[in-house]
């Protein structure tokens, strides 16, 4: 037994020191002076001595684990290999998943006819703080129930309200501060895999949080001669908030008075006559100060030529304002209740 175990370190060992990079840079090696041997080399005769020999991969995949029943003499009796796609295969597959997920919005919405009364020196922003579309929650537990329709149902009426109420502003934006969809897969779990209450199916909720979206946009456009959705990338949605923006970009191709940003940059900006706003989701830069220097980095000619600057942010789903360096970071609530977790956390 001790054999057997000293080996199967040993190969995981190579594995980590082979593979490197970023699959295997956060993990600490179980014995760094293993020899490394090439897993990949269909030829026995170049593989060290007295080390068991591991087949070919299937094109694309990658060995997530490896274990190896040795008999007393040394020699190999038995041997599990674990593989698993790699992570190009997977981003293809995502892309492809997208791909076919915005087609279905390709030029449905015709041009709308613009308000008379627009106001061009006013801007209306729509805040949309961490909607978590798709969460599901158990009075019982967390003291409040939730589920997709209840989150769209609530999103919807706080924006038919606001727009109803705000000025008749020649520029509407539409901000999504991150989070707007609570799970980034059909497995259930955020963008770095943490597990968590998910409501139905992800396919479903894609499609009802891209069909919110256009409710928000469509009741923007009422009041606004021009409209500009933005949709911030968050810890829970990292490719569902890419893929609703690139479904809504197709739905609105053919509409002039709609602009829907679909940069891969985590902070988008947003210049107003003497007015700055970034936006940003907050989880991997969290300090007022630094959010501020973010803006006087990356918008150094905008920031000296406005003397109003704002960053706006979500993440931590309660409110707060505090003017850094001459920049109001100003965070925005979640309209969904606690799901299981957050409430276990006390948050």
């Amino acid at each position: 037994l001790g054999t057997i175990k000293r080996v199967m370190i040993d190969i995981g060992t190579s594995f980590q020191q082979l593979q490197g990079g970023e699959d295997f840079a956060d993990e600490e090696p179980t014995n760094p002076a293993a020899q490394v041997f090439d897993v990949s080399d269909a030829d026995p005769a170049n593989l060290p001595a007295n080390r068991p020999h591991l087949p070919l991969l299937p094109p694309g995949h990658r060995y997530n684990g490896v274990s190896t029943l040795l008999d007393g003499d040394g020699n190999v009796r038995a041997q599990w290999q674990k593989t698993s796609v790699s992570k190009e295969q997977y981003r293809e597959a995502l892309l492809q998943a997208v791909a076919e997920i915005a087609e279905d919005f390709r030029g449905q919405l015709d041009p709308l006819s613009p308000p008379t009364n627009a106001d061009e020196d006013l801007m209306a922003i729509y805040c949309v703080g961490d909607a978590h579309l798709g969460m599901m929650a158990h009075a019982d537990e967390t003291g409040a129930n939730h589920d997709l329709a209840t989150g769209r149902r609530d999103l919807i009426a706080a924006v038919d309200h606001l727009v109803n109420v705000a000025p008749a502003a020649k520029l509407g934006v539409v901000l999504s501060l991150g989070d707007l969809v609570h799970f980034d897969n059909e497995a259930g779990t955020t963008t770095k895999g943490t597990r968590i209450d998910a409501d139905t199916r992800w396919y479903k909720v894609m499609r009802s949080t891209i069909d919110t979206a256009r409710h928000c946009i469509d009741r923007a456009l009422e009041k606004h001669e021009h409209v500009r959705a933005i949709f911030i990338r968050g810890n829970h949605d990292r490719h569902a908030s890419a893929a609703v923006a690139m479904a809504l970009a197709c739905a609105y191709e053919r509409e002039p008075r709609v602009t829907i940003d679909q940069s891969a940059d985590p902070y988008s900006w947003i210049r107003f006559g003497k007015v700055l706003v970034g936006a940003n989701h907050s989880d991997e830069n969290s300090k007022p100060e630094s959010l501020a220097g973010v803006m006087a980095c990356d918008r150094a000619a905008d920031w000296g030529e406005c003397p109003y600057r704002y960053m706006l942010c979500g993440h931590l789903h309660h409110m707060y304002a505090k003017e850094e360096l001459g920049v109001l970071v100003e965070r925005f609530p979640t309209l969904a209740p606690k799901d299981a977790w957050h409430h276990g956390k006390g948050y």
